[in-house]
């Protein structure tokens, strides 16, 4: 067998690892194969070696998804898994002490005499035996199984985006009690008991399990498209006519609420149906725990007594293609924003001239640990405006980890989804449809909206007297001619908390004093702006602020076009750009105070020559103001490089000298004045005001 272990350890290291190379190990496997009588060796090897030349992404990510807590459950057909286990072959365990103490002994596992499938009143597992009963009824095979040995077995079951994966269990040491009876499915059928003991250690990895729902074990046992409705939705004549056409199996469930209940019927349980009739307008169902009990069904009983309906449907006889995309859902990215622009986006063409159906299932993939946080995933289609609120979650079973949903495409309709989850996951996207004409894949790049994320400001409200040194981000758009555009803006916080605001300026206006928006205002975690008129080919400053310091370490800026008909001709340039300096690479920055016997005060720098800056003068605090002026001289021939004649009350932005040039000197002298006159008696008021000057080239203090 140590042939068929290097096989198995170069498919995984092929499909799992990043190496490039794997020429040495293919060619001593053709090399054993050459030399084996083995034909399923010798087929498995041909298969990878075309894999290894295709180098199929899809492949890949289903085997990088095999891992379930500990154990490797590879993509593969058990006729093609090899001879020996791929992962254990595990023994169950028991976690609760009444059951560890009821059934104390281990010993192989028995077949019963009997005539009857019936689930063991101890293991909470009543949908997977009405499961099994279901296919029996309708005469659907059964999941394959290979024997490895005496008591091993490989099982195929459908789950984490694969037709097959094989599960390795072993029948040695099966939960026994003191009177002989076994912790087991009673069947005469071995292939019933070990399928039970795969899908208890997928789902649970012992025999203590809670239970799932008949839509979802029948899936992970034919790969049949599952549907959950509510009972009191559906005439019952439908689901007759359901039944009777054969391509649908079919389970009812009950409710928590024992009162709303008749005899026989338990709550929280699964019945499978097992006959309809059309006279009688009624469906036949049989309780998995009890094969005697058989129960008519009518439309009253339906509505009064039963809270859900499984269907499980056969698409391979309802639909002639189907496709799967397989993608990862990091929720510290794709719910870092409340924003449907973070979220995996798809898009459905129907390119065909007649109208299309076709059913999509969004399946999450099995993690290790069952745990009791609901877990809420789902497809949903795009509202026209991508920026609008994920409101409430669609209708239909969004927390059983298969979501269903049913689509009626015009000719040439594109149709855009978004997937949601509330946590972390591995999904796979089922589309199953008629036409070749169809088409389904994931949206690299959206034409309709540009975004960037940037820190939180540290200062608080907009009239802060360092507001100019809040986030600060360019919004540029490229067209072919300068035009007048309307846009919508969005600004996001992480934190549901924050009072946030965004407010457009021109670019030029560094003193920031015309507002291109209205007045401002703050809103909770999500600030919106909309119809803003822009021209193109114009840069613009989006200034974003929280009303105090911001919880978040995050923001985002989203914006689109307010008519859809302009996003397919315009072309966004998004840019965090540092404003309080002018935009240019080089800061010098410096805090001073007037002498309280003075009114002015020189600053000198020095500076290379032909350089360019920018002066920005604000005061440190905002009130009480007092007009100031600045101007500047070359040091050496005292001749004045900047003049400013009148003084001016600082706005939020400061006092602003832009386009600075230094030309032919090194040393230069800001004079920077207020308006404040001289008093021998009484002191001037000590203002401390902040300098800042962006340049070009670099400047440096001459003190």
């Amino acid at each position: 067998m140590d042939h068929w272990q290097l096989l198995n350890d170069v498919r995984k290291a092929v499909y799992c690892t990043r190496r490039d190379d794997y020429s040495r190990e293919l060619k001593e496997l053709v090399s054993l194969a050459s030399k084996s009588d083995d034909s399923e060796f010798i087929k498995c090897v041909l298969l990878l070696r075309d894999d290894i030349m295709s180098d199929n992404a899809k492949v890949k990510l289903l085997w990088l998804t095999s891992l379930v807590g500990k154990n490797f459950y590879a993509p593969l057909d058990v006729d093609l898994a090899g001879p020996i286990p791929w992962n254990g072959p595990h023994v169950l365990d028991i976690k609760s002490p009444g059951l560890r103490s009821k059934y104390a002994n281990r010993s192989p596992l028995r077949l019963e005499e009997t005539a009857e499938l019936r689930q063991c009143q101890d293991i909470d597992n009543c949908s997977f035996v009405a499961s099994l009963i279901g296919l029996k009824v309708h005469g659907v095979r059964r999941p394959k199984i290979r024997q490895l040995s005496q008591d091993v077995f490989s099982v195929n079951l459908h789950f984490n985006g694969a037709i097959d994966r094989v599960v390795t269990v072993s029948t040695s040491e099966i939960p026994t009690d003191s009177e002989s009876n076994q912790l087991s499915i009673h069947s005469d059928d071995l292939a019933d008991k070990v399928l039970e003991l795969a899908y208890l250690q997928i789902t649970t990895g012992s025999y203590d399990t809670h239970g799932s729902n008949c839509a979802i074990d029948t899936f992970r046992l034919t790969g049949y498209f599952p549907e959950v409705m509510a009972a009191n939705e559906i005439d019952i004549k439908r689901l007759v006519k359901y039944f009777q056409t054969g391509l649908c199996i079919i389970a009812l469930g009950t409710g928590a609420d024992n009162s709303r209940l008749v005899t026989p019927l338990v709550a929280n349980h699964d019945y499978a149906v097992v006959a309809g009739d059309d006279d009688k307008e009624s469906l036949t169902l049989r309780d998995p725990l009890n094969a005697k009990i058989c129960i008519k069904v009518r439309q009253d009983d339906l509505w009064n007594y039963y809270e859900q309906i499984y269907l499980n449907w056969c698409q391979t006889k309802l639909f002639n293609y189907s496709i799967c995309l397989h993608f990862v859902y990091k929720a510290e990215c794709c719910n870092q924003f409340n924003s449907i622009t973070d979220k995996p986006l798809f898009i459905i063409k129907n390119r065909s001239k007649s109208k299309q159906s076709v059913r999509l299932l969004l399946e999450t993939h099995l993690h290790e640990g069952i745990s009791s946080e609901k877990r809420i995933a789902y497809l949903k289609e795009v509202p026209k405006d991508i920026l609008s609120d994920i409101l409430d979650e669609p209708t239909g079973a969004c927390d059983i980890g298969l979501q269903s949903l049913k689509l009626e495409l015009r000719p040439g309709q594109k149709l855009r989804l978004f997937c949601h989850s509330s946590h972390s996951e591995f999904f796979t996207a089922h589309m199953f449809y008629n036409s070749s004409l169809v088409s389904f894949a994931r949206e690299t790049k959206s034409t309709d909206y540009r975004s960037i994320v940037f820190d939180a400001p540290d200062n608080g409200i907009s009239n802060s007297c360092q507001f100019y040194r809040n986030p600060s981000i360019m919004l540029k758009v490229k067209s072919l001619l300068s035009e007048e555009v309307s846009l919508d803006l969005q600004l996001l916080s992480e934190s549901s908390k924050d009072m946030i605001n965004a407010q457009v300026y021109h670019a030029g206006d560094h003193e920031m004093l015309r507002p291109l928006t209205g007045k401002a205002h703050f809103e909770q975690q999500k600030h919106n702006i909309k119809d803003v008129h822009l021209i193109t080919n114009t840069p613009y400053k989006v200034v974003c602020s929280s009303y105090t310091k911001a919880l978040a370490h995050k923001f985002k800026l989203n914006v689109r076009p307010s008519s859809w008909s302009e996003s397919i001709y315009l072309e966004f340039k998004l840019k965090q750009v540092y404003f309080e300096f002018g935009g240019l690479p080089h800061h010098l920055e410096k805090r001073f105070k007037w002498p309280s016997n003075s009114n002015r005060i020189k600053i000198r720098l020095t500076s290379k020559r032909n350089n360019l800056c920018f002066v920005r003068i604000s005061p440190i605090t905002s009130s009480p103001s007092v007009p100031i002026r600045c101007n500047i001289f070359d040091e050496e021939t005292h001749c004045q490089i900047h003049e400013m004649a009148q003084y001016t009350k600082p706005g939020i932005g400061g006092l602003v000298i832009d386009q600075l040039s230094i030309d032919d000197c090194t040393s230069i002298v800001l004079l920077i004045e207020k308006d404040e006159p001289l008093s021998s008696e009484i002191p001037l008021r000590p203002v401390e005001c902040e300098l800042l000057v962006g340049s070009q080239t670099g400047v440096s203090l001459n003190e």
